[in-house]
Parts: C-alpha cells; sequence; structure tokens
C-alpha cells in the first residue's frame, strides 16, 4: 500500500506540471497564426512517425495555427524514443515510451528547449491496437495542452 502511495505521489507532481501551466510571456508572437514545429519518433515506437505527425497536425490545425515546420523562432519541439520492452526468450510484452513536449526556441546559431512549461509523460504500453490508440492519443493530448497554453499566451 505504501508503494502504491508513493507512486500515486510521484505521478501528481510529474503530471501538475501540465495541469497548473500558466502561459509564458515568451509564448507571445507577433504573428501568432504560425507556430514551427520539430517531431521525431523512435523506430522502436508502437506507431510510425507520419502517424504521430497526423495527429500533432490535427492539434494545430484545431488551434487555428499553421505548423510551419521552421526552427528559426518559436516552435514546439515533440520527441518521442520508445523501448521495446522483451522477455528473455525474446517475446516482446510492450513499450516504454518517453513523449517529450517542450517549446523551443533559436537564439543566434543555438537551439534550445524551454524547461517549463513541460508536457512531457512517460508511457508503459502492451502491445495492440489498444496500446498504440492509447500511445497516439497521449502525444495529441499533451501538444493540445501545449496549444492551449500557446493561444493563451496570445489573446491576452
Amino acid at each position: 500500500m505504501a508503494r502504491l502511495t508513493v507512486v500515486g505521489m510521484l505521478l501528481s507532481v510529474v503530471l501538475s506540471g501540465t495541469v497548473f501551466a500558466q502561459p509564458e510571456p515568451w509564448m507571445k508572437q507577433g504573428e501568432p497564426n504560425s507556430l514551427g514545429l520539430w517531431l521525431f519518433v523512435g523506430d522502436q515506437c508502437p506507431a510510425t512517425e507520419e502517424e504521430v505527425r497526423e495527429r500533432v497536425d490535427g492539434e494545430f490545425l484545431r488551434a487555428r495555427v499553421k505548423s510551419d515546420r521552421s526552427l528559426d523562432s518559436l516552435h514546439l519541439s515533440v520527441q518521442v524514443s520508445c523501448l521495446s520492452d522483451t522477455l528473455q526468450n525474446g517475446r516482446q510484452i510492450g513499450y516504454t515510451v518517453s513523449v517529450e513536449i517542450r517549446f523551443g526556441n533559436t537564439f543566434g546559431n543555438d537551439l534550445m528547449l524551454y524547461h517549463f512549461p513541460d508536457y512531457s509523460t512517460i508511457l508503459a504500453l502492451g502491445t495492440g491496437d489498444v496500446s498504440e490508440q492509447f500511445f497516439l492519443t497521449a502525444i495529441r493530448d499533451k501538444a493540445a495542452a501545449a496549444l492551449t497554453d500557446y493561444l493563451k499566451a496570445n489573446l491576452e
């Protein structure tokens, strides 16, 4: 029971970063209808980069923000890394997934990612269609939260 309480507390700390995130002043842009997008999905993930891009692009479309694929100014960075969970006998039992979604910007020739707000999460998935849909939905929801904060900052 104590282990369950610790896990619950850790989850609440991890999730509180996005639940209570407020738009940051640096999110305000002169042209808020456009936002750069950088996306990477590892090859061990349960869905392809094209499938993830389709979900993230759908959130840009719903937000009426054009994803211009530019990293020259403020952009949304979506990086998904996956590790196939395999038993010693070679049977795959699922995936461990790191989803890192943060805003980034360019300063001179350097790219940087803002540490806050952080829309990242870690997922433990099984195999099969349900896990793939959960994977895609989790990424979509985190991208939607980031775009919501971006819109809030630009409507104030």
